[in-house]
Protein backbone atom coordinates (compact mmCIF):
# COMPACT_ATOMS: atom_id res chain seq x y z
CA UNK A 1 0.00 0.00 0.00
CA UNK A 2 1.66 2.85 -1.15
CA UNK A 3 1.25 6.57 1.09
CA UNK A 4 -0.54 9.70 0.17
CA UNK A 5 0.74 12.57 1.05
CA UNK A 6 -0.89 14.82 3.68
CA UNK A 7 -1.11 18.14 4.75
CA UNK A 8 -1.99 19.69 8.37
CA UNK A 9 -2.75 23.02 8.56
CA UNK A 10 0.18 25.61 10.10
CA UNK A 11 -0.84 28.62 11.71
CA UNK A 12 2.13 30.45 9.59
CA UNK A 13 3.78 30.18 6.01
CA UNK A 14 5.39 26.87 6.03
CA UNK A 15 9.51 26.98 5.50
CA UNK A 16 9.21 23.93 2.81
CA UNK A 17 9.59 24.54 -1.47
CA UNK A 18 5.92 23.11 -1.88
CA UNK A 19 3.28 25.01 -0.25
CA UNK A 20 -0.33 25.09 -0.20
CA UNK A 21 -2.76 27.39 0.24
CA UNK A 22 -6.62 27.42 0.74
CA UNK A 23 -9.76 29.55 0.76
CA UNK A 24 -13.10 28.75 0.73
CA UNK A 25 -13.45 29.44 -2.59
CA UNK A 26 -10.53 27.57 -4.37
CA UNK A 27 -7.10 25.68 -3.11
CA UNK A 28 -3.77 26.25 -4.86
CA UNK A 29 -0.49 24.82 -4.66
CA UNK A 30 2.31 27.36 -4.91
CA UNK A 31 6.03 26.71 -4.63
CA UNK A 32 7.39 30.19 -3.52
CA UNK A 33 7.26 31.42 -0.64
CA UNK A 34 6.92 34.55 -1.55
CA UNK A 35 4.27 33.98 -3.93
CA UNK A 36 2.00 32.29 -0.87
CA UNK A 37 2.36 35.51 0.85
CA UNK A 38 1.61 37.59 -1.65
CA UNK A 39 -1.74 35.98 -2.69
CA UNK A 40 -2.50 34.77 1.12
CA UNK A 41 -2.97 38.54 1.19
CA UNK A 42 -5.72 38.68 -1.60
CA UNK A 43 -7.75 36.02 0.51
CA UNK A 44 -10.32 36.43 3.11
CA UNK A 45 -9.43 33.66 5.64
CA UNK A 46 -6.37 32.07 4.08
CA UNK A 47 -5.68 28.47 5.44
CA UNK A 48 -1.35 27.00 4.96
CA UNK A 49 -0.77 23.56 5.35
CA UNK A 50 2.17 21.86 6.23
CA UNK A 51 3.16 18.53 4.77
CA UNK A 52 3.74 16.06 7.48
CA UNK A 53 5.19 12.89 7.99
CA UNK A 54 2.31 10.22 7.09
CA UNK A 55 2.25 8.90 10.94
CA UNK A 56 1.93 12.32 12.21
CA UNK A 57 -1.13 12.75 10.53
CA UNK A 58 -3.34 10.23 13.01
CA UNK A 59 -3.38 13.20 16.00
CA UNK A 60 -5.46 14.98 13.66
CA UNK A 61 -8.17 12.62 14.15
CA UNK A 62 -10.43 12.83 17.65
CA UNK A 63 -10.98 8.98 17.80
CA UNK A 64 -13.30 9.37 21.25
CA UNK A 65 -15.14 12.55 19.76
CA UNK A 66 -15.05 10.66 16.08
CA UNK A 67 -13.98 14.05 14.54
CA UNK A 68 -10.83 16.02 12.43
CA UNK A 69 -9.59 18.40 14.94
CA UNK A 70 -7.81 20.41 11.84
CA UNK A 71 -7.51 21.50 8.71
CA UNK A 72 -6.24 18.67 6.59
CA UNK A 73 -5.70 18.00 2.94
CA UNK A 74 -5.17 14.09 2.13
CA UNK A 75 -3.25 14.02 -1.87
CA UNK A 76 -3.99 10.42 -2.84
CA UNK A 77 -0.72 8.47 -4.58
CA UNK A 78 -2.95 8.15 -7.84
CA UNK A 79 -3.59 12.11 -7.60
CA UNK A 80 -6.83 11.91 -9.02
CA UNK A 81 -8.33 14.61 -5.97
CA UNK A 82 -7.89 15.91 -2.88
CA UNK A 83 -9.45 14.91 0.03
CA UNK A 84 -10.60 18.05 2.53
CA UNK A 85 -11.20 18.08 5.67
CA UNK A 86 -12.23 20.71 8.19
CA UNK A 87 -12.57 21.04 11.52
CA UNK A 88 -15.46 19.32 13.35
CA UNK A 89 -15.77 16.54 10.18
CA UNK A 90 -17.24 13.54 11.66
CA UNK A 91 -14.33 10.40 11.12
CA UNK A 92 -14.72 7.18 12.33
CA UNK A 93 -12.19 4.86 12.96
CA UNK A 94 -12.65 0.84 11.73
CA UNK A 95 -9.83 -1.57 13.73
CA UNK A 96 -9.23 -4.47 11.24
CA UNK A 97 -7.71 -7.82 13.42
CA UNK A 98 -6.79 -10.84 12.19
CA UNK A 99 -4.73 -13.53 11.39
CA UNK A 100 -3.97 -12.46 8.33
CA UNK A 101 -5.27 -8.82 7.29
CA UNK A 102 -4.72 -8.15 3.53
CA UNK A 103 -6.14 -4.07 3.10
CA UNK A 104 -8.82 -3.76 -0.16
CA UNK A 105 -9.64 0.00 0.00
CA UNK A 106 -6.98 2.50 0.00
CA UNK A 107 -7.06 6.42 0.88
CA UNK A 108 -9.07 8.41 -1.51
CA UNK A 109 -11.43 5.27 -2.39
CA UNK A 110 -15.04 6.61 -2.15
CA UNK A 111 -17.04 2.94 -0.78
CA UNK A 112 -21.21 2.65 -0.49
CA UNK A 113 -22.21 0.73 2.68
CA UNK A 114 -21.29 -2.66 2.69
CA UNK A 115 -17.82 -2.63 0.21
CA UNK A 116 -15.22 -4.11 1.39
CA UNK A 117 -12.26 -2.46 3.60
CA UNK A 118 -10.11 -5.55 3.75
CA UNK A 119 -9.91 -9.04 4.16
CA UNK A 120 -9.17 -11.01 7.29
CA UNK A 121 -8.07 -14.47 7.25
CA UNK A 122 -8.81 -16.59 10.29
CA UNK A 123 -5.84 -18.98 11.50
CA UNK A 124 -8.01 -21.99 10.61
CA UNK A 125 -7.92 -20.43 6.89
CA UNK A 126 -11.56 -18.68 6.75
CA UNK A 127 -11.78 -15.50 5.08
CA UNK A 128 -14.22 -12.89 6.04
CA UNK A 129 -14.97 -9.09 4.54
CA UNK A 130 -14.75 -5.93 7.01
CA UNK A 131 -17.45 -3.69 5.22
CA UNK A 132 -17.93 0.03 5.16
CA UNK A 133 -20.60 0.35 7.78
CA UNK A 134 -22.31 3.51 5.64
CA UNK A 135 -21.43 4.80 2.28
CA UNK A 136 -18.12 7.15 2.86
CA UNK A 137 -14.73 8.21 1.87
CA UNK A 138 -11.44 6.55 3.30
CA UNK A 139 -9.34 9.38 4.67
CA UNK A 140 -6.42 7.13 6.30
CA UNK A 141 -5.07 4.03 6.83
CA UNK A 142 -2.54 3.06 9.56
CA UNK A 143 -0.64 -0.02 10.20
CA UNK A 144 -1.05 -1.13 13.79
CA UNK A 145 2.34 -2.43 15.49
CA UNK A 146 1.71 -6.64 15.51
CA UNK A 147 0.83 -7.78 18.71
CA UNK A 148 3.42 -10.36 20.22
CA UNK A 149 2.24 -13.61 19.81
CA UNK A 150 1.22 -12.51 16.19
CA UNK A 151 4.34 -11.23 14.18
CA UNK A 152 1.24 -9.69 11.18
CA UNK A 153 -0.13 -6.34 11.39
CA UNK A 154 -3.37 -5.46 11.76
CA UNK A 155 -4.74 -1.67 10.42
CA UNK A 156 -7.00 1.00 11.47
CA UNK A 157 -9.22 2.80 8.36
CA UNK A 158 -10.44 6.26 9.09
CA UNK A 159 -13.66 6.85 7.33
CA UNK A 160 -15.34 9.96 6.56
CA UNK A 161 -19.29 9.61 5.79
CA UNK A 162 -20.52 11.09 2.65
CA UNK A 163 -24.51 11.66 1.55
Amino acid sequence: MALPRIYVETDEVPESSKILLTDPEFEVIIRSRELAEKVAKELDEPIFYERVVYEEARSVFNVSEAEVTRHVVVEPVDRRSLVFLKPGDRVYQIPVEGYVVTPIADVGDRLRKGDPLAAVTTRSGNVRYVEAPQDCLVVYVCEQPAIRTQRRPNYEYYIAPTE
